[in-house]
């Protein structure tokens, strides 16, 4: 099976001071010894993104956030990119589903991990994912659903 993950469930695996830590880290580590894993490349910037600028005594210094990402990159997960050939009409299909705000990053790592043809994408945010996906299972890793 091909399971993607969204960003926060990857910056709570990563962040040892993340609330959700323990869980992120079992059910990451479980998922990668049984699935495949793969996160968009967008979401590995807004993981550094949040990393680096965490309240000062959880934040990560740039040097520490990017071999924390890419310690965990180069292990068992694949990075996936948005396919290009489909970003106009993708930008069309936002508009006829009247998309806005922030849902959009939501909808761009949606994309880019179906066009990687996951089965499944896990997010502790699936309010935000709910009403954006077609054909793609989401998992809360709470739920430890596999």
């Amino acid at each position: 099976m091909k399971i993607g993950i969204d960003t926060n469930v990857f910056v709570a695996a990563l962040h040892t001071k993340h609330p959700q830590n323990n869980v992120a880290c079992s059910w990451l580590n479980y998922s990668m010894e049984k699935h495949d894993i793969i996160i968009a490349k967008q979401s590995v910037l807004e993981c550094y993104s949040v990393l680096t600028r965490l309240p000062t005594r959880w934040r990560l210094t740039s040097a520490e956030a990017i071999l924390l990402i890419k310690s965990n990159l180069k292990s068992q997960i694949k990075t996936a990119l948005f396919p290009n050939r489909s970003f106009l009409n993708w930008l069309d299909k936002i508009a006829m589903k009247n998309i806005v705000g922030g849902k959009i990053y939501d909808s761009y790592i949606i994309k880019t991990l179906s066009a990687a043809k996951v089965d499944a994408i896990a997010t502790f945010n699936l309010s935000h994912f709910s009403g954006l996906v077609d054909n793609v299972k989401l998992i809360n890793p709470l739920t430890h659903e596999i």
